[in-house]
């Protein structure tokens, strides 16, 4: 039995209509990309590949998880991993052929700490090794994404130059030590900046500066004739003079003797 409300008068009313709740309409938040914006975009990324591949330095990124995200050619010819081998890659799997254990400045990155350059040493196929110059730089978060670059430089020749060169100047010091003549080098300023043996074996104590030299030697003409400082054949030619075969009496350790100044 179904009841039906009634007015004041007694007339039954019609029983009230049923609707539907309304649906929720679901909103997008996402801004529409016009073609003119696509093509201006596509077009950085482009420029932004063609840069990160022809950079004469080998390039890789980790995300937030430390996986390989990526990486230029250089990078994989100086790890020795193909593309496929290193995807998705742990930054510290990433250096397989590396001879020093990159924990320390990987972990430094990771904490925020700005990169300091470092020199690696990379076992390369043919057995040699090759030297890189590397930095770990953590990713600020405000570029949108977090994690780690690394970039590294070859390094190989100049450090093989470098150790040339240490090689020379080793053997230079050997020969400049052993010369049988006293032997000074100065400055422009008149400071002595280098002595071989026999040079330190003149004076009880060791001349900083050419005054102090002249004030030791109390050199001498052959005639006898006392020398000023400005007359000392090194004075002379720190003024730009060329002195050759200036023979002068000294005061040396013992004895005074003769010696030859150029």
């Amino acid at each position: 039995m179904m009841i039906h409300p009634v007015d004041a008068a007694g007339t039954a009313r019609a029983p009230p209509v049923e609707r539907p709740l309304p649906r929720a309409v679901p909103m997008s938040f996402t801004k529409s990309i016009s073609p003119v914006e696509l093509g201006h975009l596509t077009g950085q990324l482009a420029r932004f590949e063609a840069l990160f591949e022809t950079v004469p330095l080998a390039v890789a990124m980790f995300d937030e998880a430390l996986r390989l995200t990526r990486a230029n050619t250089r990078y994989f010819e100086l790890v020795h991993l193909e593309p496929g081998q290193a995807a998705a890659r742990s930054i510290y799997d990433a250096f397989p052929n590396a001879l020093a254990d990159l924990t320390e400045p990987i972990d430094a990155a990771i904490a925020g700490t700005p990169g300091r350059p470092l020199r690696i040493a990379l076992t390369q196929k043919s057995g040699g090794q090759r030297i890189v110059e590397a930095t770990f730089t953590p990713i600020p978060e405000e570029y949108g994404v977090r994690g780690v670059l690394f970039v590294a430089s070859d390094v190989s020749e100049r450090e093989a130059l470098r150790e040339e060169l240490a090689r020379s100047v080793a053997q230079l010091e050997s020969i400049f030590a052993v010369i049988p003549d006293s032997v000074r080098v100065f400055d422009t300023e008149g400071n002595v900046i280098h002595s071989n043996t026999q040079a330190r074996q003149d004076h009880d104590s060791q001349p900083a500066t050419l005054a102090a030299l002249w004030q030791l030697d109390r050199p001498k003409t052959l005639d006898g004739t006392t020398l000023f400082m400005h007359e000392h054949p090194t004075a002379r030619a720190l003024k730009g003079e060329t002195v050759h075969g200036a023979t002068l009496a000294v005061r040396t350790v013992g004895d005074g003797r003769v010696e030859s100044a150029l």
